[in-house]
This record gives C-alpha cells, sequence and structure tokens, in this order.
C-alpha cells in the first residue's frame, strides 16, 4: 500500500525520531547531580586518582625540592597509592565499617617515602568521619576534607606552612563553601578542586627552597591531581588537568647540603610498643620523622645519620617486616643531573619520539627525524598473521566492502617491544617522548607506561596523546618548534600538553555496518541508519570516541562536504583555524574535494590544509570512505 505524502512524512519522521534515540550520544544528557555514593563508587575515584598521578608522577617529580630535591614525590605518591588499590581492587565491600581498616592497612604497608607518609596520615583522618556509614553524602564528604587535613597537621613532628598540608586545608575550605550551597558532591570536589590550587600556587613563594626554585610544592601539586581524579570517576569524564595548571618552571638548581642524609623505611609488626613509646626512643636520630599506626602495624619514616641505630631499636620492638634505606645525596645528585640534561638548549639537547602505527605521519619525518614507531598488529580470523605485513591498506578496504566476513582486529604491542623502542630511541636523543594513541580507545597506552615502569629511566616520558593519526603529528611538531625555540623540557612538556587539549577531531563513518562488525554499535542501530540514511558526526573526546548527536546523510557525499565545510567555517569565525589535516580512508577523492572547499570557503590558505590517508589501525574500525578531520 503506498501512502498518501502527509502520512509518509509522519512516519518518516517517526522513524527519524527513533533512530535519534537509538543511536549514543545523539542528545546531550545534561549532568546529573551526585548527592551520595558508596563504597564502590570511592573505590573508581580512587581508581581516577591513581591515574592521574600516573600521568603525571614524572612531572611532581621534577617539581620535588621539598624537603629534599631528591626527585622522588610523584613516584612516591604513586607508589603508595596505586599498591593500595591493587590490594583491594575487585573486592566487595559492603560498607565504609568494612572498607576503611583496609584500606588504610594497605596505605601503611605501600607507604613510600615522605610523601606516601602523609598521604597515609591523611586519610586515616579522611575515613574516620565514615565509619559508620553505607554511603557518603555532600555533609559527611566535607567532614571527610576537613578531618583529613586536620589528621595530617597533628600527626606531623614539624607542620610546616607552604607544603600539601595547606592544599589539604585549601580543598577542605573550598568543599565546606560550595556545601553552603549545593549538596552535589561535584560542585563541592569542583570548589574544593579550585580553592586546592589557589594554596597550592601559594606554596611558591612561602619555603625558601621552592621560592629559589621558582616551583609549587610537589606533593600539592599531586593531591591536586588526585581530586581532578575524583572528579572524573564521578562525572564518568576525565577532567584535564595539564601540568600548566601547576604555572611551574624550573630552575636549574645547585646541590644543598642534606643534614640527614639516609631516607630510612621501617614497617614492623606486633609492636611491643605503642606509638608515644616508640617516638621517644625515635625522635633525636634526625628529622622528617613520621610513625603511622594501625592495629599491628607501625610504619617508620625518618630522615637520619644513623640507620643502623633505628634498625636496632625497630628490631628490640617487634618484627621488622619491611627495611628500605636510600641515600638521598646520592639521590640529589642524580636527580640535579636529570634536570640539567633537560634545561640543555636546543644545540645540545635532543629529543626522540617513540610512537605507534596509529600515528600518521609524514614519510619525511621518519627520515629527518629520530622517530621509533613501534607496530599494532591487524588480523582477522584464526591465524594470527599480520595483515599489514602482508596486504596493502587499499586491498584490505576492498576485502572489507566486498566479504563480511572479514572483520580486521587491532591488537596492543606488548611492554615488551616498548622497552626494545625506548632503548632505541634513548640512543638517538637525551629525551624521549612516548606519544601512543589514546588510552581510552586501546589498550597500546598501558602497556607504553608499563614499559617505563620496566626500564624506570627518568628520560622516559609517556604522555597519552588522547588521539591518533595525524593528530599525533601536530604533538610532535609542538616539541620540536618549541625545542628549536630553546624552550626547556618543562616549557616544552606544557606546551604539548597545551596543543594536545586543544586539538579537535571529529570523523565520519561512511557506512556504520563498518562499526556493527567492529562492536563499537548494536546491528539494531546499525540497521536503523543505514536504512534511514543518517550517520552520526564522530568526535574524539578526552581521549573518547564520542557521538555530537549530529546526524549526517552518508547516502549523498556532497551533503556530507557542505556539512563538514559549515561546521569548520563556524569554528573558524571564533578563532582562526592554524592547521586543518583531512585524513580518509580509501577515499583521496572527497578528502582532496573537502580540502578544496574549505580552502575557498574559509579564504585561507592552501598549505594550511593538509590530505593524507587514515592510518589503517583506525580505518579497520571506521571502514573504507571514512573521513577524519583534525584541527587546532
Amino acid at each position: 500500500m503506498i501512502l498518501p505524502l502527509f502520512y509518509a512524512k509522519k512516519v518518516y519522521r517517526a522513524c527519524r525520531h527513533v533512530m535519534s534515540m537509538l543511536l549514543p550520544g545523539t542528545k546531550a544528557e545534561p549532568e546529573i547531580a551526585i548527592t551520595a555514593f558508596d563504597t564502590e563508587k570511592f573505590v573508581l575515584m580512587l581508581e581516577y586518582a591513581v591515574d592521574q598521578l600516573e600521568e603525571h608522577r614524572s612531572f611532581i617529580n621534577r617539581i620535588n625540592v621539598y624537603p629534599v630535591p631528591d626527585g622522588d614525590t610523584g613516584t612516591n605518591m604513586f607508589n603508595t597509592l596505586s599498591g593500595a588499590f591493587r590490594k583491594f581492587k575487585g573486592h566487595r565491600f559492603d560498607s565504609f565499617a568494612q572498607f576503611s581498616p583496609f584500606f588504610i592497612d594497605q596505605l601503611i604497608l605501600n607507604a613510600r617515602g615522605n610523601a606516601g607518609s602523609i598521604l597515609s596520615e591523611y586519610f586515616k583522618g579522611f575515613l574516620a568521619p565514615w565509619v559508620n556509614a553505607d554511603s557518603i553524602n555532600a555533609k559527611l564528604f566535607c567532614l571527610a576534607l576537613r578531618s583529613g587535613s586536620e589528621h595530617a597537621q597533628k600527626a606531623l613532628e614539624n607542620p610546616k606552612r607552604g607544603t600539601i598540608l595547606d592544599v589539604f586545608q585549601g580543598a577542605s575550605q573550598g568543599a565546606e563553601l560550595a556545601y553552603e550551597d549545593s549538596d552535589d558532591i561535584i560542585t563541592i570536589l569542583e570548589s574544593a578542586l579550585q580553592e586546592a590550587k589557589k594554596s597550592l600556587e601559594n606554596t611558591r613563594d612561602i619555603m625558601p627552597q621552592m621560592k629559589k626554585a621558582r616551583v609549587v610544592d610537589a606533593g600539592g601539586a599531586g593531591f591536586l591531581y588526585m581530586l581532578g581524579g575524583y572528579i572524573s570517576a564521578l562525572k564518568n569524564k576525565t577532567v584535564v588537568l595539564s601540568e600548566e595548571a601547576t604555572d611551574s618552571s624550573i630552575a636549574v638548581r645547585e646541590e644543598e647540603d642534606i643534614q640527614f642524609r639516609y631516607c630510612t623505611e621501617c614497617i614492623l609488626r606486633s609492636p611491643r610498643v605503642n606509638r608515644e613509646q616508640f617516638r621517644e626512643l625515635i625522635i633525636g636520630l634526625g628529622d622528617s620523622l613520621h610513625i603511622v599506626v594501625s592495629e599491628d602495624i607501625i610504619k617508620l619514616h625518618i630522615h637520619t645519620n644513623e640507620p643502623d641505630t633505628v634498625k636496632r631499636i625497630c628490631e628490640a620492638n617487634g618484627v621488622i617486616a619491611d627495611w628500605k634505606v636510600d641515600d638521598m645525596q646520592d639521590m640529589q645528585k642524580k636527580n640535579l643531573q636529570r634536570l640539567r640534561r633537560s634545561v640543555k638548549s636546543p644545540l645540545e639537547t635532543q629529543i626522540a619520539f617513540v610512537v605507534d602505527s596509529s600515528a600518521d605521519l609524514p614519510a619525511r619525518w621518519l627520515e629527518k627525524y629520530p622517530i621509533i614507531v613501534v607496530p599494532i598488529a591487524i588480523t582477522a580470523g584464526q591465524d594470527g598473521t599480520d595483515l599489514s605485513e602482508t596486504m596493502q591498506p587499499d586491498a584490505m578496504y576492498e576485502r572489507m566492502r566486498s566479504d563480511a566476513s572479514f572483520v580486521p582486529q587491532t591488537g596492543a604491542p606488548t611492554a615488551e617491544q616498548f622497552v626494545k623502542a625506548y632503548k632505541q630511541a634513548l640512543e638517538l636523543g637525551d629525551i624521549v617522548f612516548c606519544l601512543p594513541i589514546s588510552s581510552r580507545i586501546s589498550a597500546t597506552c598501558p602497556n607504553a607506561l608499563k614499559a617505563k615502569e620496566i626500564l624506570n629511566d627518568q628520560n622516559v616520558h609517556v604522555i597519552d596523546s588522547r588521539c591518533g593519526s595525524t593528530g599525533i603529528a601536530f604533538l610532535i611538531d609542538s616539541c620540536l618548534k618549541a625545542n628549536k625555540e630553546g624552550k626547556d623540557l618543562i616549557d616544552i612538556t606544557t606546551g604539548l600538553y597545551a596543543r594536545r587539549d586543544n586539538l579537535q577531531i571529529y570523523l565520519i563513518a561512511d557506512d556504520l555496518k563498518y562499526l556493527e562488525r567492529g562492536g563499537r554499535i548494536s546491528k539494531k542501530k546499525s540497521a536503523l541508519g543505514r536504512l534511514l540514511g543518517v550517520n552520526p558526526l564522530l568526535r574524539i573526546q578526552e581521549g573518547v570516541i564520542v557521538d555530537t548527536g549530529k546526524k549526517i546523510y552518508f547516502s549523498s557525499p556532497a551533503k556530507q562536504l557542505t556539512f563538514l565545510c559549515s561546521h569548520l567555517a563556524r569554528e573558524h569565525e571564533k578563532q582562526p583555524l592554524q592547521r586543518i589535516s583531512i585524513v580518509h580512508a580509501y577515499a583521496a577523492d572527497k578528502a582532496k574535494q573537502l580540502a578544496s572547499q574549505l580552502v575557498e570557503q574559509l579564504h585561507i590558505e592552501p598549505e594550511t590544509v593538509d590530505v593524507s590517508p587514515l592510518s589503517i589501525i583506525i580505518g579497520a574500525h571506521l571502514g573504507p570512505g571514512s573521513l577524519g578531520i583534525i584541527y587546532y
């Protein structure tokens, strides 16, 4: 039966409405207030905090000047929190009464260095108001921030202004300020973050060591990133806190006299003394004394010149479960060597890069610059053959179009592959930047981070690109230009983060069936999309592929290009675009036509727009005919 035109249009609109509801992210949902959370959500908050510390620990190490410039604050905070997190990840806790003592014990056991000990004390106070709670509301959260700050202050033998203690206090004050008007924990945390940042900025002008080196407190910076992690978990999207947020500029430093040379740590089980008795035995032997006590554990941290004496006291008063002594004089020398090496002039410093094969780099770059490419394997079927070595991209795209059973899959490189690449890169450069494809798209970045941990070389810096394709080329270009201008490592890194966070990336999959084959969307959504002739405009935002909610008629290439030109024209009006890269999967003619239209419509120079093939690593999931636009 043929419907009259009036009814046909109504049916079409109804189908369109159904489609808009089925396609993911079609309509941006308003943020929902979080007025309470349970132990499961808090564990997720801690996981995001660990991720933030992992991403920024090298930077935190570099600004570490207090109490000793040994360059390990970021590592110690990360190892403390991640070590504890690994012990309870996957456990189910029905209440905070179950969770809190377990977490505190693990923090104490995993605490590393001055920063780790302070973090343990902070969390002892932080969790205290939650002992009898099954879930946490805004009032309890504010109490926790205040209790953590106050407990850490009281626990230290000689608390100092201008340190992480100020940042703890700033976060608490910010939270209480927001709580006067809101019971939304996200709003409270965002206010806590803003006040903590102000407190952190003030640390630069209080401590003489920080004032001289023009840096903020390293532990305070680490805590700032932890707060960012909490917000990310509650919002279910990464909150970007670039290292620019600390506004620190590293000065070349001279070696300082260290009054107490050895950082000494001990875990004492079944202690035969209480905290105060143990303190009286230890207190005269050094400074930076922290004694953290749990039910059957005493964790000692002290800077001393008499580690053997400290050990004898510990042996006489319990069972030593762990013992560690670090020579801070030696650590300071090595740290200063790293710092001086990283601020060489561009004539002295060579930067090398490690990328994976998702990066679309100009061929001439691989000959001109020290760049090591780690391959991402592409397989289809059971034989495990790497198709990138046996098939040309065009042939692979043709096979995808003609054979529905041919579904290419990508596999992340191993940590061992990255270790090998880092060693090769270190032979080519003084500093190595590894820029893997977004961690929210592939497991490549976590393996790159694991490799850095295995290699344990401070000259290797792994930065989640949160992009792929020519976006990585833009990041490398940023580093190369900054190095040529004579900027030091901090400025180069800060600029790289700024460029990363300013990149705009849009994608069009020409046919939804390829996203369906790869498991990116359901069969129902794919079928409806093809039936109605609509396709979502995708965007990479904070490293994740999301649907913008805007629809493109993929049956008409001309409409695709007109839509994209109009979108970029609006962006260009807000702020002139400096560089545009168009990448394509087996769609060169369409990409070139888009480039021409952009040059004409935006009135820009032709060299502003580049056109290049899209890496098959990404194209395998988007499918032939797809386009990507990357610009800043």
